[in-house]
Parts: structure tokens; sequence; C-alpha cells
């Protein structure tokens, strides 16, 4: 498992790519929505990581690698809900719930009907 917290800074890119990967580790994709949230306790070391979201600068990257790092925290986000909020409704797990990334605030509907039309 790579370590996320050395201090050096890790490029987003590859963060959200790593958490992506953590969560998979985690708790597999063949999981159902009923025992999803029986992975909570062991999803510690990826609330951890999320909070490296908020530092991450994203001016400088290509549009490509800021879609890819929203793909990766969209699916990261959809995993994370269902793990620690399994029984919200389907408009708080979209409209009200999400990541600061890089200073700003994304929900999951923010991903997915905003970022992929974002002139980056």
């Amino acid at each position: 498992m790579m370590q996320l917290f050395t201090g050096v800074p890790i490029h987003p890119l590859t963060l959200s790519v790593e958490l992506f990967r953590l969560c998979t580790e985690i708790c597999p994709p063949q999981a159902t929505n009923s025992v999803i949230h029986h992975y909570s306790s062991q999803f510690e070391p990826v609330r951890q990581a999320l909070l490296e979201l908020q530092k991450l600068i994203l001016d400088k990257l290509k549009k490509e690698e800021k879609l890819c790092i929203f793909i990766n925290l969209y699916r990261v986000l959809l995993i994370h809900m269902n793990i620690d909020y399994p029984d919200i409704t389907r408009e708080e797990f979209f409209q009200h719930n999400g990541y600061c990334i890089g200073g700003q605030n994304y929900t999951l509907f923010d991903i997915e009907h905003g970022v992929p039309y974002i002139r980056f």
C-alpha cells in the first residue's frame, strides 16, 4: 500500500488514483449496498488521505488530468458515502455531501453535472 502522508507533496492525479485503488482494496467492487457499510472501520486510511484533497493545486494541470482526477474522486465519493451514510436519501447523497478539492467544495451532483462542462 502506498503511504500517502510522507510529508512530500503528491501529484493530484496520483492521489486520486491511489484513493480509488485504496477504496477498492477495502471495499471490493462486487460488494452490494446492503453490506457496504460493514467496511466502515477499515475505511479510516481513506478518510485521512481525503484531507489531502483540500491542499491540491489544480491550476497547472492539463484538462485531461483534471477530468481524470474528478472521475476518480467521483468514484471514491460514491464508495465513501455508501460506507459512511448508507441510509441517507438520494438527494442528500448527491447534493449535500462532497469533498473540498483545492479549496472548492464539490458534491457528486457538481462533479457529475458540472465538471465535464467546466472550462479548465
